[in-house]
């Protein structure tokens, strides 16, 4: 009975993993009676929308996670779980100075208004897979080999091994001069 009732969840679970997921399918959680922190106005699409500016901050986001790629309207792909220095030796490979962010800087990107995701779903879609931790570079000063990352389900920051292979990565660039 338990191995049916397994095989039976797997199965939705793989069904549901097969299709692709945009904003429109998600059901963010947003409190009305607080103020957006990441609305769309605070973001400007870059060349062919695979690159986001936070025009507050003036860092570049990848749009996508690792391992995806933007396709005009969703990531497409399955985001690359990597460890903490697997993400950082990616991020050389591509140049262009892009990195693992700051933890300060990766929290900009929280949309405190929303939970389940707690991000702006137009700037930066979710993928099939849900939410995960992302990859920040700073250290935790109380856990060796632990540095913090976000989890948008709900915005807080969290404590991951740096040798953990769960954990998602936008990369990041700059800041950089923004004329419109």
């Amino acid at each position: 009975m338990i191995i049916r009732l397994r095989n039976s969840i797997l199965s939705v679970l793989s069904l549901a993993c097969s299709m692709n997921v945009t904003a429109d399918d998600i059901h963010q959680y947003c409190n009305p009676a607080i103020h957006p922190t990441a609305p769309d106005s605070r973001y400007r699409i870059l060349g062919e929308g695979h690159e986001v500016m936070d025009l507050r901050t003036r860092l570049v986001w990848q749009r996508c996670d690792m391992g995806q790629t933007w396709d005009g309207a969703v990531c497409q792909g399955r985001s690359t779980f990597v460890t903490l220095p697997d993400a950082q030796a990616a991020a050389i490979r591509l140049s262009q100075g892009w990195r693992v962010p700051e933890i300060r800087e990766l929290q900009t990107l929280v949309e405190y208004a929303c939970a389940e995701p707690s991000r702006n779903l137009r700037m930066f879609p979710l993928d099939r897979y849900g939410n995960l931790g992302y990859w920040s570079v700073t250290p935790v000063s109380s856990q060796r080999r632990h540095v913090w990352g976000v989890d948008f389900h709900d915005g807080n920051s969290t404590p991951e091994s740096a040798d953990n292979a769960i954990p998602r990565t936008r990369l990041v660039r700059g800041p950089v001069k923004y004329q419109p």
